[in-house]
């Protein structure tokens, strides 16, 4: 189910500070994609490529999970902070970000593939961060995109262990209908 917007964005976003977007039972169900299919969604490379791969898709609700092993944002969290290290939250926001491009173009492979530079993100809406994101283990992103206009809003949080670490909402839209 896609959501109306702009007040099914808001309300959104406020139920997803208590709960996850999608359930734990679902958000390892279906059919993974890998590293090498991510990198066919994503331009982002090396080190900044927050996805490592995709758990689960829900294409009716719009919805996506993507884990990254937080081992390689040892980089990262090396000086943020000396002693307590955290991934910082640009790089939660960044990670929503690029879990919305992916649904975005598995959303829209069946009409064609969307080339580079297609979709692009035009603003944060809002960020709200919990809990820290510890540099070990598994980041879970989940993210819902809700039509808005001529932009999409992808709604999304950054779990670990299965606790709400930070949600975001950010704007994105197609580059055939900027203004």
């Amino acid at each position: 189910m896609i959501l109306d917007a702009p007040q099914d964005v808001t309300e959104l976003f406020r139920s997803a500070m208590n709960s996850p977007l999608v359930p734990a039972a679902r958000r390892r169900t279906g059919d993974p994609v890998d590293a090498r299919g991510v990198e066919a969604l994503l331009p982002h490379r090396g080190s900044f490529r927050l996805i490592d791969r995709i758990t689960h898709v829900d294409r009716n609700a719009a919805t996506i999970v993507c884990a990254y092993d937080l081992d390689r944002a040892a980089a990262f969290v090396e000086g943020h902070f000396p002693g307590r290290p955290v991934l910082p939250g640009v790089l939660q926001v960044e990670a929503v970000g690029q879990a919305g491009l992916c649904l975005v173009r598995l959303l829209e492979d069946a009409r064609a593939v969307l080339a580079d530079g297609d979709f692009m993100l035009t603003h944060i809406i809002g960020a709200r961060f919990v809990r820290p994101v510890t540099p070990a283990g598994e980041l879970e992103i989940v993210a819902r995109i809700v039509p808005d206009g001529l932009f999409h809003t992808i709604i999304g949080q950054c779990l670990q262990h299965g606790a709400i670490c930070s949600l975001a909402a950010v704007r994105g839209i197609h580059r055939e209908n900027e203004i």
